[in-house]
């Protein structure tokens, strides 16, 4: 009855393993991938017969070495960065986190799950793009412009050219309250 119990408990755990939305890797306690799913084998564009045998801890970049090793020894670690697959050379921006089996303990198996995080990442790089080119057009516009907080009347940006008008330089406007800096009203009855 109990080796039954323990087939359908390693039985299930399989199943979440492999059904996983994440990819998951089972290291041993030298950095060597023992176990892993097929969501992994996607992820890095190989085959599981090139990753299981790979050791992580000596064969990979530095930084993912470095993450491995301080799991190994018993630490929770994670990586997280624009990799290169190894063994398929596809490249993804992913999150890896690593937990040791038995933590606080030098030498222990480690699990890690990893999540393609490549969407997220571009939509950053783009968001920040966007950014830098709002700001050179903001920068460069010969009209003033003042972006004023609307409910603590803080202004929070001014272009070169308003600050100019003012006879003042962005540093000694930007922070203040607008009553009085370029607005003649009263504070509060804007």
């Amino acid at each position: 009855k109990n080796e039954n119990k323990l087939i359908q408990s390693e039985h299930n755990h399989r199943v979440i393993f492999e059904n996983s939305p994440l990819g998951m890797i089972r290291f041993s306690p030298d950095g060597t991938i023992i176990d892993l799913n097929e969501k992994f084998v996607s992820m890095m564009g190989s085959t599981r017969e090139k990753l299981l045998g790979f050791n992580t801890a000596k064969q990979s970049s530095p930084l993912m070495q470095k993450a491995v090793k301080k799991a190994l020894n018993g630490e929770k670690s994670t990586y997280e960065d624009k990799y290169t697959s190894v063994t398929g050379n596809k490249t993804i921006d992913m999150r890896v986190r690593f937990n040791p089996v038995t933590p606080d303990e030098n030498e222990t198996e480690v699990i890690a799950t990893l999540e393609d995080i490549t969407i997220g990442k571009n939509a950053e790089r783009e968001s920040k793009e966007n950014e830098k080119r709002l700001k050179t057009i903001f920068d460069s516009a010969q009209s003033g412009i003042m972006l004023v907080d609307a409910e603590n009347h803080t202004i929070l940006d001014i272009n070169p050219a308003g600050a100019e008008m003012m006879g003042r330089t962005p540093d000694d406007i930007i922070g203040k309250i607008c009553h009085g800096v370029i607005c003649p009203n009263q504070e509060g009855s804007c």
